[in-house]
């Protein structure tokens, strides 16, 4: 019987001391713990001076107001969008553009940002030049004279319509297409 409580108290030591071994072992560290020399070498956290993530490739680019990867860029009429699109949010100088999406009319374009302080993401719609509304209920869409378009294969409005911006409170990503008005 006592070797039964010895057997029965060194695997319950055994036990205790394996947990403590793999809570110490497979502890991560977070920002906060570290000393601030050392806060600022983490990986992929080197922001210049605009807030750009040097090391994922975005650069400050005077021209559009934001950071962006020049490279993604393409042309004129994109930074143009661009610069509609932080107008629009009210973002200049505290931005980075994630994509630049082209529709099928000139001038107009999906512009999507991430707000530099705050991490909030935006898409702004921009047709003919002129920013949208960003986003829709499924109701708005149909008040403008719209239909909600599902848009996961790739779909766009249909020539004689204009894409009004993104619809919300659907499962699948929805835009709302509206026949266009005249000018």
């Amino acid at each position: 019987m006592k070797a039964i409580k010895i057997s029965v108290l060194t695997v319950g030591l055994l036990v205790i001391a394996g947990g403590a071994y793999y809570l110490i072992t497979n502890r991560t560290v977070e920002e906060e713990d570290l000393p601030d020399e050392q806060k600022e070498q983490l990986i992929g956290g080197e922001k210049d001076e605009h807030g750009c993530l040097g090391p994922a490739g975005y650069a400050w680019s005077e021209e559009a107001g934001a950071c962006l990867r020049d490279w993604e860029i393409k042309g004129e009429d994109q930074k143009k969008a661009v610069k509609i699109a932080l107008e629009q949010l009210n973002w200049q100088k505290d931005a980075t553009v994630l994509e630049v999406i082209p529709e099928r009319c000139v001038g107009c374009f999906v512009v999507k940002l991430e707000n530099n302080s705050t991490h909030e993401r935006q898409a702004v719609n921009i047709y003919n030049w002129r920013a949208k509304t960003t986003s829709l209920t499924p109701e708005e869409c149909k008040e403008f004279g719209g239909e909600p378009l599902n848009t996961v294969g790739g779909a766009t409005c249909a020539e004689g319509e204009e894409n009004l911006g993104e619809v919300t409170g659907l499962i699948s990503p929805n835009i709302c297409c509206a026949p266009t008005l005249p000018e």
